[in-house]
């Protein structure tokens, strides 16, 4: 597991079609909280899998709630696609 952070990729204007390129392949799964990517990009084109993280408020407490579920979806999450994780 690495973070944007650790590979020097955050605040660094890097679009979701330009940080999808460079994990497409090398990475088995992309977890994010940002939930109109699947919308915005043709993930078909990616070799990735996407967890997308939908709490009902973009607060830590409702975020944290979601990681068990994220964690389980590790494992079966397509590549190309996005897997929802919403709260209950």
């Amino acid at each position: 597991m690495r973070r944007c952070t650790s590979r020097s990729w955050a605040g660094r204007g890097i679009r979701n079609s330009e940080l999808l390129n460079r994990i497409s392949g090398d990475y088995d799964v992309l977890i994010t909280g940002d939930t109109n990517m699947r919308h915005q990009q043709q993930l078909a084109r990616f070799d990735v899998a996407v967890i997308v993280l939908h709490p009902r408020l973009k607060v830590i407490d409702q975020l944290v709630e979601l990681v068990p579920a994220a964690l389980s979806a590790i494992s079966t999450a397509p590549r190309g696609q996005a897997t929802i994780i919403r709260s209950g």
